[in-house]
């Protein structure tokens, strides 16, 4: 199967060459309550595209593929999808998979958390995974592939909702930031309203960072230990594009990718363990919930009436 690659990363890259470097830049960095958050990815060639992404591809391997304008002139092969079915394919295993869910006797979700479920037990979805700590994304982007380069995401993700904000707040769309009664929202108000717009999956935004409501989360400690949170892109586009088109500036707030060279796989993982940062940690047990077995019947289910391998 062909994935897309995106060799133009350099352009706000740092490769860390000595082990001393990646333990003040990542390992000592202590985790604040800002919107910087990492993703680790295993092998340094790896695109930031969703399961659901790849899972599209793995099913129409017949796409044509057209040298595309991604941005500051940059070309690159890209398959040519249908926004809109790529969409509607998505949130169709979504919602059957909670409709399998209902009728095994699951409480009402949100679309977040049913995303979230979908994601990690086993179906494919457009959540991309992050987490605050930079040390969860390091396991991440060691613990496979032993002899390939890794690299480290750091980024704003709500650099969305911050440029929508940025976008309504100056007047750029009217209809949004005018009252029913004529009068114009405050600055504080569309700032309040972009929030709850870009933090949610809706089936008509494309981008979000959903917010988890841990109480309809069963396994939530997997999600607190992991630190977890989420980029949702509902359109076949690089997450790597977003990043690199972003703004035309080498240096950018929250937009770094840091390679890290195999080498230090081992010894990162070791250091790691010492701070107990190793999968039984991220991947804490959960025998004896009740839930499970539903969850993991309703994913069944859901790969079967959809032949999702």
């Amino acid at each position: 199967m062909r994935l897309p690659t995106f060799e133009y990363r350099q352009w706000y890259q740092k490769e860390l060459n000595t082990f001393e470097e990646i333990e003040k830049i990542l390992l000592k960095k202590e985790i604040s309550n800002s919107d910087i958050c990492y993703r680790g990815m295993a092998d340094y060639n790896f695109v930031g595209i969703s399961t659901f992404y790849r899972y599209y591809l793995q099913q129409n391997t017949q796409l044509k593929w057209e040298d595309t304008n991604v941005g500051h002139n940059t070309i690159i092969p890209l398959p040519v999808i249908d926004d809109s079915e790529y969409s509607s394919q998505s949130l169709e295993i979504l919602d059957v998979f909670y409709q399998n869910l209902l009728s095994l006797g699951s409480k009402k979700l949100s679309l977040n958390t049913i995303a979230y479920l979908a994601q990690h037990y086993g179906l494919p979805t457009n959540l991309i995974d992050f987490s605050a700590d930079p040390k969860v994304a390091l396991y991440f982007a060691c613990q496979e592939f032993p002899e390939q380069d890794c690299i480290v995401y750091e980024y704003d993700i709500y650099k969305f909702v911050k440029n929508m904000y940025s976008f309504f707040k100056s007047g750029g769309h009217r209809s949004f930031v005018s009252k029913p009664d004529g009068s114009v929202m405050t600055n504080e108000e569309v700032a309040i309203l972009m929030k709850d717009k870009m933090t949610v999956i809706d089936r008509e935004v494309a981008i979000s960072t959903p917010i988890l409501k841990l109480d309809e989360i069963v396994f939530s400690q997997r999600i607190l230990n992991q630190k977890g949170t989420f980029v949702y892109i509902n359109e076949p586009t690089l997450l790597d594009q977003i990043m690199y088109t972003s703004s035309s500036d080498t240096y950018e707030y929250g937009r770094k990718l840091y390679k890290i060279p195999a080498k230090f796989k081992a010894e990162i993982l070791s250091y790691l363990k010492i701070q107990g940062i190793d999968f039984d940690f991220l991947y804490p047990k959960t025998d004896g919930d009740s839930n499970l077995s539903t969850i993991t019947a309703a994913v069944d289910k859901t790969k079967k009436m959809l032949s999702i391998p």
